[in-house]
């Protein structure tokens, strides 16, 4: 009997004690003047020389990264292509990038989303890795 009440306690404690750990998360590590840092350097790359992209985001949701660009004016089929195609060349681009966030922050994202929108707002297309 006293064996089982020791397990049942130390089963307890360890419940107690994981229940009192908060999961790391890059929303809590990243502070957000960094993510203003980082809209304003992706208008600086992405915006200001391509008259194409009216907006670019980068939004971070709990261990998930965003990367929003909002088209300007309205895309020819081909171009909707040539974004699809790229798609390939971005999942390798968002391994390299979850390495670098996690030496820099210590937390390595789940997911990385780069979302392309047209200029009605409807996604062209997503690539999420």
């Amino acid at each position: 009997m006293r064996k089982r009440l020791t397990a049942i306690f130390f089963a307890l404690l360890c419940v107690f004690m994981l229940a009192g750990c908060k999961k790391k998360t890059l929303e809590a590590k990243i502070k957000k003047e960094d993510i203003q840092k980082l809209n304003d350097q992706a208008y600086e790359l992405y915006v200001k020389p391509n008259p194409l992209i009216r907006d670019y985001h980068v939004e971070v949701e709990g261990n998930t990264i965003y990367y929003k660009a909002y088209f300007a004016a309205k895309l020819s089929d081909a171009q909707v292509l040539e974004i699809k195609a790229s798609g390939i060349d971005l999942v390798n681009t968002i391994f390299q990038v979850k390495d670098g966030i996690e030496k820099t922050c210590g937390v390595r994202p789940e997911t990385i989303s780069y979302i392309f929108y047209d200029v009605d707002g409807n996604v062209i297309h997503e690539v999420s890795a």
